[in-house]
């Protein structure tokens, strides 16, 4: 699918909520870095589905602000590594 970097400020729990109530988003991770309060976010979506406006317009409406809105072009290479890493985690839960 279609993947978005989307760095928001607003309260993480519901941004979070948010972002995954936006049609068309399959998943919704944090990538690391900001604070409790400003957070960037990976927003994957469904091919061909376009996304972008409704996630712009999702921050807006939710009251938060949007510092960052774009698409990433992920490699093969990242795919396997994202997904390799997502699965270690899920094991060691």
């Amino acid at each position: 699918g279609d993947v978005l970097r989307a760095h928001i400020a607003g309260p993480r729990e519901q941004v979070l909520a948010a972002l995954r109530a936006v049609e068309g988003v399959v998943d919704v991770a944090e990538d690391g870095g900001g604070s409790d309060t400003e957070v960037v976010y990976t927003v994957t979506a469904v091919s061909g589905e376009e996304v972008h406006d409704r996630v712009a317009r999702c921050v807006v409406d939710g009251g938060f602000r949007l510092k960052e809105l774009r698409n990433l072009d992920l490699t093969l290479e990242d795919i396997f590594l994202h997904l390799t890493t997502e699965t270690e985690e899920e094991v060691k839960v």
